[in-house]
């Protein structure tokens, strides 16, 4: 935690940019084991996401790129013919991301307006620091069976995660930005192992801020 902090102060002193983002995942566990075949049907289920960095452009490119702290949540919810179960999940770490411009538009209107629309792929290290997993119970009655997923070797480790989406973006004078975005994430634990493999699809919408530095 303290070198992804580290990292974040030398980097902004950088930026062109410092930016905010949130938003939500909707996950999807793939879950393998090698001993028996699972009959718990998964389904997915939305968690929150958060994402605080700096980001700059490439001299004499089109290029941007950023260097962010995430906060990730993976959850899901699945069933047997006698088990209701749900797994929630926290997974912090370190994202860069490098941007392409697809579309630019200025208005040389008297507020300086602009928007554009550009094409993102990012790598992500995350790392398990909180997670349950609920057996039978519900938020009416939590009298069920619950389980730390730190416990849990399959869950444990470092995830890598590459993405590719989409963000429009919106400038405002020469303050900032918001912006509006959609990834596709793919989340991998290749030190597992264990004979349990788990992995997280994701389908991710973003709310951004964005401030220019000075």
């Amino acid at each position: 935690m303290k070198i992804l902090v580290i990292f974040f102060c030398i980097s902004s002193s950088y930026a062109q940019e410092v930016y905010f983002l949130s938003g939500k995942n909707f996950t999807h566990y793939n879950f393998n084991t090698t001993e028996t075949k699972t009959s718990v049907k998964l389904n997915s289920r939305a968690g929150n996401f958060y994402e605080v960095g700096v980001s700059s452009s490439i001299q004499d490119t089109q290029f941007l790129y950023s260097g962010a702290i995430v906060l990730e949540e993976f959850n899901a919810v699945g069933w047997d013919i006698v088990s209701k179960y749900t797994w929630s999940s926290q997974y912090i770490g370190a994202k860069a991301t490098g941007y392409y411009p697809l579309i630019n538009h200025e208005c040389n209107c008297y507020n300086r307006t602009s928007w554009n629309l550009m094409l993102f792929a990012s790598l992500s290290a995350l790392t398990l620091i909180d997670g349950q997993q609920s057996i039978n119970a519900s938020y009416y009655d939590l009298k069920g069976t619950y389980y730390d997923l730190k416990k849990n070797e399959e869950f444990k480790g470092v995830f890598i995660e590459p993405s590719i989406g989409l963000q429009i973006k919106y400038s405002m004078f020469s303050y900032g930005a918001v912006s509006f975005g959609y990834s596709y994430n793919k989340a991998f634990n290749f030190l597992n192992s264990t004979t349990e493999k788990l992995g997280f699809d994701s389908h991710q919408l973003q709310f951004g801020i964005h401030l220019n530095t000075p």
